[in-house]
């Protein structure tokens, strides 16, 4: 199936085997039914140290290995290969013309030792002047509470003054600090509808895992923004994802999943996803 949610780059990076500026010399064709990819490698970001590499396109969804091809002339492009010798996300993975900020950012992604290395590449890029990027790194830095935690005062100024733009990951990214730039973004109407939800369920001094469990449990609306509210908090609490917050802001689960996710509140042990969000890059109406 040539299904996927929208993955970041970051996590794509993070999936991968091989990150690694490549030549394509060996394709297969769209429609061939799917065959080996043999590249050649430039510059290697991640991975075991090789001069070559084979990958491979599946039969039901191309990746893109073919279209960096030009008659014979191999082109370069920036490829993150996973464990099974496919791009992962499919066409996300061959990116054939990597702007230089992507480059750079994926780059230091590779070379990061720790957390607050982490948190400063993805807090440069959501400054960078490549949209994709920003996003990318919003939406990533959004969907992880241990990296939300490590964020110092100047990193959030920086990210807030990126709000308002054409995606909401800095929104969120505020919404689920709380603090004074969440304030103004209330009082101007600088938040869309599910995050004022979840804004107006002030649970900071919640600490206890257990007390937001019971929230999660004892809440019977199932378009409760309280109980979305109580899972954030406990993700934080934990400093850890439980769920994905576009899952659960979104109110995809189910009755039996809240029951899940109270007990993933308690433990601290985190979910796997059993649907599929919509793509966490999805721009402002």
């Amino acid at each position: 199936m040539c299904s996927t949610r929208h993955l970041t780059v970051f996590e794509i990076h993070d999936t991968a085997t091989l990150v690694a500026v490549v030549s394509v010399t060996r394709a297969p064709k769209p429609m061939s039914g799917g065959g080996d990819v043999d590249l050649v490698i430039h510059e290697r970001l991640k991975g075991a140290p090789a001069r070559t590499a084979r990958a491979r396109e599946n039969a039901a969804c191309t990746a893109g290995f073919y279209n960096v091809l030009v008659g014979k002339v191999a082109k370069t492009a920036l490829v993150f290969i996973g464990a099974d010798g496919e791009a992962v996300g499919y066409w996300s993975g061959v990116e054939e013309q990597p702007t230089p900020e992507l480059m750079t950012a994926m780059r230091d992604w590779s070379q990061a030792a720790d957390d607050a290395a982490r948190v400063e590449i993805l807090v440069t890029a959501i400054e960078s002047s490549d949209a994709a990027l920003g996003a990318d790194a919003a939406y990533y830095l959004a969907d992880e509470p241990r990296l939300l935690l490590r964020l110092d005062p100047a990193q959030v100024d920086r990210v807030a003054a990126k709000a308002g733009g054409d995606q909401w990951g800095p929104e969120i990214i505020l919404t689920r600090l709380h603090g004074a730039h969440l304030k103004a973004l209330r009082r101007r109407g600088g938040l869309p509808k599910d995050l004022a939800a979840i804004a107006k369920h002030d649970l900071e001094r919640v600490s206890r895992p257990e007390s937001l469990a019971r929230i999660i449990e004892r809440d019977r609306d199932p378009r409760s923004y309280r109980k979305v509210a109580a899972l954030e908090r406990c993700e934080r609490v934990h400093g850890r994802r439980l769920e994905r917050f576009s899952i659960y802001n979104s109110r995809y689960p189910d009755r039996a999943r809240w029951r899940q996710l109270a007990r993933a509140c308690r433990t601290g042990t985190p979910l796997t996803s059993s649907r599929r969000p919509s793509p966490s890059g999805a721009r402002r109406a």
